[in-house]
């Protein structure tokens, strides 16, 4: 029983590391986008539900997978800029500081 509970523990870690990666990158596909998108729906899920997770860690993932997609949607449309500018300012996306 041991066994397993560490190999669950393991399994668990590397998906944790794997959606902490990939929210470093924006999307590029179609393919990367759902994949953002479900990424982001499990970390609001976690954040809607957790009571001991690391939120901070959680909602910086999760706001960083939104901006992504945001950006792969916005090849194709745009909004009005005042509604990007009121919810979705271009100077908080966390992807303009791993950029450098």
């Amino acid at each position: 029983m041991k066994a397993a509970s560490r190999t669950v523990e393991e399994v668990s870690q590397t998906l944790e590391h794997v959606a902490a990666r990939a929210s470093d990158y924006r999307p590029n596909s179609p393919e990367g986008a759902l994949f953002a998108l479900i990424l982001a729906a499990a970390e609001a899920e976690t954040l809607a539900t957790c009571d001991d997770c690391a939120r901070d860690r959680v909602l910086r993932r999760l706001r960083r997978h939104l901006y992504g997609l945001r950006a792969w949607l916005e090849r194709d449309a745009t909004l009005p800029p005042g509604i990007s500018a009121y919810w979705m300012r271009a100077e908080t996306d966390p992807h303009a500081a791993l950029a450098g």
